[in-house]
């Protein structure tokens, strides 16, 4: 009973997971606008009458690729862990290391696990 609540009154105040997903494309049409020379990658499964089932994302930032061209070492670090949410799967990200030594994203994707086609 408690926990029945307590998921009606979080998707009352962030949304449900589906609904989430299904906006996928809306926030990818926001980074052509912010961001022209991004690029991208939104792999879905079309479901007759009803939304469609995600596949992977993959999004790569103009800004991420020319900051890592000018200031990052030649070596690329791939990094992973797995989501915990109702659908699972898992982050995968593409780092390097700056003149300072920070961490630099240069890409991350999201996929069902990690294979050579996702």
């Amino acid at each position: 009973m408690v926990y029945r609540a307590l998921k009606e009154a979080r998707e009352r105040l962030i949304g449900n997971e589906r609904a989430q997903y299904s906006k996928l494309r809306e926030y990818l049409a926001e980074l052509l606008k912010s961001n022209p020379g991004r690029h991208t990658i939104l792999d879905v499964t079309p479901i007759p009458q009803s939304l469609p089932l995600f596949g992977k994302l993959y999004i790569c930032l103009e800004a991420c690729k020319r900051g890592f061209k000018a200031g990052c070492r030649k070596l690329i670090g791939l990094d992973g862990c797995f989501l915990k949410g109702y659908f699972g799967g898992q982050l995968l990200s593409a780092v390097d290391q700056d003149a300072n030594n920070h961490f630099y994203v240069i890409a991350y994707a999201v996929v069902d696990s990690e294979t050579k086609e996702s």
